[in-house]
């Protein structure tokens, strides 16, 4: 069998396992409203376009009518611009307290090939599929084509859930000539208003309901990770408190912690603060936090700080060292919490 049969037969199998997985979620919460969310970066909040023209709105606005007997669809946006699935840890805790019945996943474009991005993907599928929410990944692209199909795949495999190769059909299309890159993006990445109306329509075409059936899909769920399942569980430690009014020196916590892996999110706003962060494990700098870094200004930023997935126990010390303010900036306050992976 050639390599161009065996693609085809692997997007047709990917495509309709798509379609039965949401038929069979449609018939499992059949007779309530649906609740369906996108958590993902700028794609799914919209960026450079019209709240109104982004897709998660399209679809929106369109769902209820592609269903029948008058269901009731609620849309749960969880889009954020520069975001990546370690942020996305973080906001899977808020959006399961909703409970969501369908979750689209959408950090293919954002993640790059760092292994705790990796982590974080499993362990937002993992802990929504705990919480009984069901979960399609979307893949989108780049104007090369590329995005973290590998990782994104792999989870998705392991934990049985449909992949949607948006980028794919794009970059189809364009080779046939059906579309060109100008006419989808605005750029290397973001749709056009056309762009997110291709997108809206490959999205409700996922949407088929079918007669009732005897034999509905089984919630699965592996007992062994796809990667290291540093955070198939995980709670977060909010340290913001802590950082008002810091002074470089000053130690914000020191403590022994007991984990996987951990990563940090902070975040900035205007209240005068004079320091950056330090984070030590067992005496060794392992990273830190720049006060005055212009991304954290209204997107939290997240990094890695240690763990390698085993279960230890740290010396953990986080202190506030020096910034280096660019000229004209006040000092800037931290919001910073810990996502613990357990």
């Amino acid at each position: 069998m050639d390599c161009k049969m065996v693609e085809k037969i692997r997007e047709e199998f990917m495509y309709m396992d798509a379609v039965n997985y949401i038929s069979d979620v449609l018939q499992k919460t059949k007779g309530k409203e649906l609740k369906v969310a996108f958590l993902g970066g700028s794609l799914s909040k919209g960026e450079r376009v019209k709240r109104e023209l982004c897709f998660v709105s399209l679809f929106e606005q369109k769902i209820e009518e592609r269903l029948s007997n008058g269901r009731k669809v609620s849309v749960l946006r969880y889009g954020q611009s520069g975001t990546m699935s370690s942020n996305g840890l973080y906001k899977v805790k808020k959006l399961i307290e909703e409970k969501p019945d369908l979750v689209f996943l959408d950090y293919a474009m954002n993640d790059t090939g760092d292994r705790y991005l990796w982590e974080s993907t499993e362990g937002i599928c993992s802990q929504l599929i705990q919480a009984g929410a069901h979960v399609v990944i979307l893949l989108f692209c780049n104007d090369q084509g590329h995005c973290t199909r590998g990782a994104m795949e792999r989870v998705a495999s392991h934990y049985h859930l449909p992949v949607v190769d948006i980028g794919k059909t794009i970059t189809d299309k364009i080779q046939k000539g059906e579309l060109t890159w100008e006419e989808y993006g605005l750029d290397y990445v973001h749709p056009t208003p056309l762009g997110h109306e291709i997108i809206t329509s490959e999205l409700l075409n996922l949407f088929q309901e079918k007669e009732q059936k005897e034999n509905v899909m089984e919630d699965y769920y592996p007992e062994t990770p796809a990667f290291l399942g540093a955070f198939r569980n995980s709670y977060i430690m909010d340290l913001s408190e802590k950082m008002v009014d810091t002074k470089p020196g000053d130690v914000i916590l020191d403590t022994e912690i007991t984990m996987k892996m951990m990563l940090m999110e902070f975040w900035q706003d205007s209240i005068k603060n004079e320091a950056g962060l330090v984070f030590m494990l067992d005496g060794q700098k392992v990273c830190g936090a720049d006060a005055y870094a212009s991304m954290a200004w209204g997107n939290p930023v997240c990094h890695y700080v240690g763990g390698d997935g085993s279960e230890e126990t740290y010396h953990l010390v986080i202190y506030a060292g020096k910034g280096k303010p660019p000229a004209n900036w006040d000092y800037s306050q931290f919001h910073l919490r810990l996502m613990i992976g357990c």
